[in-house]
């Protein structure tokens, strides 16, 4: 185990003057930056590829050496985990790390650190051998303000479906016009606490009440200092924010921070988040020429044609970088770093033309700019030119100002809302975002929550931060719970109960994705209710008969599966839902819903431990266990009574979650 000290660009950047100073020297550095340097990020970084096999399972890494290079440790931990533990440390000319001591099955976080004169360089990604699908992913509450719930009900109806459609439960929240802040928080607090580990995301939908918090100008601006927007206030529920500090630096109003004017003191996120939270806010964005219920309709539109494969992106991600070194800040290595990990070396594509002339004309599923900026606009790009198609999807930028999102046409909001490609925006760079567990299946708000969390305290100095990581104003623009990899899903679904209504036959139009493997049946008794699996093992036809549908009505759910190869490695990954109601009134079957006594207790020790816990009830009757990793994926499930051994020796190091019906309880495995 170490604790990383982290190179110049966090240690010799922790307070304003330093950052005054980069500041001032920027408009030299652009000034004097020629086409050879215009990229000179992308060498701030360690460019890591990973190749895996499952027979004997093993990772293996590799990357380029550099020139000056000093030495290279290798680390590893488990996602969720937040300390790094040492694999190996390498001599000056090594480029390859091979580990034999992982699992099929599990995701591993790997860290190269190369020494470099007197620096130290980072390269991350995520990998896996064969990951187990995820079924069900969690639950989303959904604040939808009440006159966009109003306006638009078909297409946020559409939206709920596809979002079951992933595997999440949604629970849509109407906000009203006179909701405050405050209000919203003990809704969404409430509803979280209900069930910790399986309420776990949240997207902001509409107008919604907007947080500001701190005193901050991550950009280093002195007329910008103050409160800023902080999303990350709906997802703490730890510490108590307050209320009483006086910050008038701002020539903004909206930054202005006075004692209780609903604006909070903390600058600092003061705990770690319990949600991982999107935010989409289309309104006031006059520059793109349409009203606010036709943006709305057509992001969520947007959202259905990625989530259907209907647009098929291509895998690969475009850097254009004009800060260069920043006094030694290089910020636009963000770029390069998350394009390496999600889309290996072949699929980080340095601009190579004017980035908008570009994005006009080619698809790329990630894109990052960074250069000078204002509210509305850096250097490749500004509002106004999202009023015709971009074709980028998960989109990031860097630049002056527009990280502070609540004005009119700001940037970050304009490239979710024009008619291309664009779901998801952030303000990337200060400080560095981490989307590297993309490449194994995970959401993006999963992204948005390691980045928020990362460097808030001392147990949580995990990535490469940048500086402002741990602040209050890092935010995601879009929808939380999209994911890299899409595939084409099953159609046409369709259900015929037998003569005596006892069991129902389904039938579907196969995928057209070539290396779709079988297909997934789910039923529930309504399309927002609780889903279990039919079938155990994937369908490789296009048919099954449910031999105990519930006793009424049943809603069918089918879903494509394949065995997904990324930058990675490899995980099963399923498509969208398809659906089908039909009636089956003599049906046997049974929602598996566990229901607990009031006064259960659950016990669990030694804890932490090396794998082997007791798990102790106070009543003898049976009841089934199901644990999960953080990032809500079942790893092991079992029935229990009173007191059971169980083992979980075969996972890696981390914080697991054991949850029986509504209780749910940490344990840590260390190693």
């Amino acid at each position: 185990m170490k604790e990383f000290i982290y190179q110049w660009h966090f240690v010799n950047c922790g307070n304003q003057t330093n950052m005054k100073r980069i500041i001032l020297l920027l408009a030299v550095l652009l000034i004097t930056a020629t086409a050879s340097d215009a990229q000179i990020a992308k060498t701030r970084v360690v460019l890591i590829q990973a190749e895996v096999e499952s027979a004997p399972a093993h990772i293996k890494l590799s990357w380029d050496n550099a020139a000056g290079s000093l030495g290279y440790t290798v680390y590893r931990k488990a996602p969720g985990d937040w300390t790094w533990q040492e694999q190996k440390a390498l001599g000056a000319t090594d480029t390859v790390f091979t580990d034999t001591t992982v699992h099929v099955g599990q995701v591993y976080e790997y860290l190269v650190d190369r020494q470099i004169n007197g620096a130290h360089l980072y390269g991350q990604i995520a990998c896996g051998i064969e990951v187990e699908a995820i079924h069900y992913r969690g639950e989303v509450f959904i604040a939808v303000d009440s006159a966009l719930n109003a306006s638009i009900p078909d297409a946020l109806h559409k939206f709920y479906m596809n979002l079951v459609g992933d595997g999440w439960r949604v629970n849509p929240v109407v906000t009203s016009a006179n909701w405050t802040v405050p209000d919203l928080k003990d809704t969404i607090k409430a509803w979280h606490l209900l069930n910790p580990h399986r309420h776990n995301s949240l997207l902001l939908l509409g107008n919604i009440p907007v947080p500001y918090s701190g005193n901050l100008n991550p950009d280093a601006h002195p007329d910008h200092k103050g409160a800023w927007p902080a999303d990350v206030f709906y997802g703490e529920f730890n510490y108590s924010w307050t209320d009483v500090g006086t910050y008038t630096d701002a020539t903004r109003a909206a930054n202005i921070n006075l004692p209780g004017d609903g604006k909070y003191d903390q600058t600092i996120i003061p705990g770690e988040l319990g949600l991982q939270i999107g935010r989409v806010y289309l309104d006031d964005l006059g520059t793109l020429g349409l009203g606010r219920d036709s943006l709305y309709t057509r992001y969520l539109e947007k959202d259905q044609s990625f989530r259907m494969n209907e647009w098929n992106v291509p895998r690969r991600g475009l850097v254009d970088d004009v800060l260069n070194a920043l006094g030694g800040e290089y910020p636009g290595r963000n770029g390069f770093q998350n394009a390496n990990a999600m889309f290996g070396i072949d699929g980080c594509i340095t601009s190579y033309d004017t980035f908008i002339n570009i994005l006009r004309t080619e698809p790329y599923l990630f894109s990052h700019a960074s250069s000078t900026g204002g509210f509305t606009s850096n250097k490749q790009l500004n509002s106004t030119m999202f009023k015709l198609p971009t074709y980028s999807v998960f989109q990031t930028s860097f630049g002056s100002y527009h990280g502070d999102w609540n004005n009119s046409n700001n940037l970050l909001r304009a490239e979710i809302a024009g008619p291309g490609y664009g779901l998801t925006s952030v303000w990337a760079g200060r400080p560095q975002w981490h989307f590297h567990t993309m490449t194994m299946g995970y959401p993006i708000g999963y992204s948005a929550w390691l980045t928020q969390n990362n460097f808030i305290d001392g147990n949580h100095q995990t990535y490469d931060p940048g500086y402002g990581a741990g602040w209050v104003h890092v935010t995601l623009m879009g929808d939380p719970t999209l994911r890299l990899h899409m595939m084409n899903p099953a159609s046409n679904l369709s259900a015929q109960s037998n003569s005596s209504e006892d069991a129902v036959t389904l039938t579907w139009n196969a995928s057209s994705d070539p290396e779709v493997i079988g297909y997934m049946v789910y039923r529930s008794d309504s399309l927002f209710g609780i889903w279990n699996q039919v079938n155990t093992s994937a369908v490789s036809g296009n048919s099954l008969t449910d031999d105990h549908p519930l006793p009424g009505n049943n809603v069918y759910m089918v879903r494509a599966l394949k065995l997904e190869k990324s930058a990675g490695g490899s995980y099963f990954n399923m498509s969208q839902g398809t659906f089908t109601w039909v009636t089956a009134k003599n049906g046997d079957g049974s929602i598996t819903n566990t229901v607990l006594p009031e006064n259960l207790k659950i016990r669990l020790y030694p804890n932490p431990s090396n794998g082997i816990f007791i798990i102790e009830m106070n009543d003898f009757e049976p009841h089934e266990i199901e644990i999960y990793d953080l990032t809500s994926k079942m790893i092991h499930k079992q029935r229990i009574a009173h007191k059971t051994r169980i083992d979980l020796s075969a996972f890696p190091g981390g914080i697991y979650i054991v949850r029986c019906g509504d209780i749910s309880q940490k344990i840590v495995l260390s190693r």
